[in-house]
C-alpha cells in the first residue's frame, strides 16, 4: 500500500515544480525513474506476497480436506444418509474451495485496502491538513456502508445456498446410481 502511494507523492512534487515555473527536462527523467521504480517494486512485492499466500492457503486447505476425509473414512457406512452425503460432498467440494478463495484472495486485498486509505490520508496531511480533516468526515459513512454491503452479500448467498444444496444432492444421487 505504501508503494502504491509513492506515485501520488511524486505527482504532487512534480506539480509543485511545474506550477512554480521551475520545470526542467531532468525533472521528467527523475519522475520517470521514480515511477518506474515504484512499478517494479509493486510488481515484485505483490507477486511474492501472492505466491506465499497461495502456497500457505492451499497447503492449509489440503491438510483440512485430508483430515475430514480421514475422519469420514472411519465412520460406519450407516451414518451416511441421503442428506448427509450431500452435505459432505458440499463441504469437500464447495465450502473448502470457497474458504480457500476467500483466504487466498481477500486477506491480502483487505490488508492493502485497509492500509491504502491511511497512507493516502497521510499524503493529504502533507498537502493540506484542512483537506485531510475534511476527508475524515467520510470515515463514519464507510463504517456503516461496509457492514450493510456484507449483509446484502449474505442474503444473496443464502438464496444461492438452497439451490446449490439441491444440485449437489442430485449430483450425489446420479453418481450413486452409476
Amino acid at each position: 500500500a505504501f508503494v502504491e502511494v509513492l506515485p501520488y507523492l511524486e505527482l504532487y512534487r512534480i506539480l509543485n515544480i511545474v506550477f512554480a515555473g521551475g520545470a526542467e527536462l531532468y525533472h521528467v527523467f527523475e519522475a520517470a525513474i521514480i515511477l518506474f521504480t515504484c512499478f517494479v517494486l509493486l510488481v515484485v512485492i505483490k507477486s511474492r506476497c501472492n505466491i506465499l499466500t497461495y502456497i500457505s492457503v492451499f497447503g492449509l486447505v489440503a491438510d483440512a480436506r485430508l483430515a475430514v476425509a480421514d475422519h469420514i473414512s472411519r465412520l460406519p457406512m450407516g451414518v451416511f444418509s441421503q442428506a448427509r452425503r450431500a452435505v459432505i460432498a458440499e463441504l469437500l467440494a464447495c465450502k473448502f474451495t470457497m474458504y480457500q478463495q476467500v483466504i487466498a484472495n481477500a486477506w491480502g486485498i483487505a490488508a492493502v485496502n485497509a492500509a491504502l486509505p491511511v497512507f493516502l490520508w497521510g499524503v493529504l496531511v502533507l498537502i493540506d491538513w484542512r483537506l485531510a480533516l475534511a476527508a475524515l468526515f467520510f470515515v463514519p459513512i464507510a463504517f456503516f456502508a461496509i457492514p450493510w454491503s456484507h449483509k446484502l452479500l449474505a442474503q444473496a448467498d443464502q438464496k444461492i445456498s438452497g439451490l446449490r444444496d439441491n444440485v449437489l444432492a442430485s449430483v450425489v444421487d446420479q453418481l450413486l446410481g452409476m
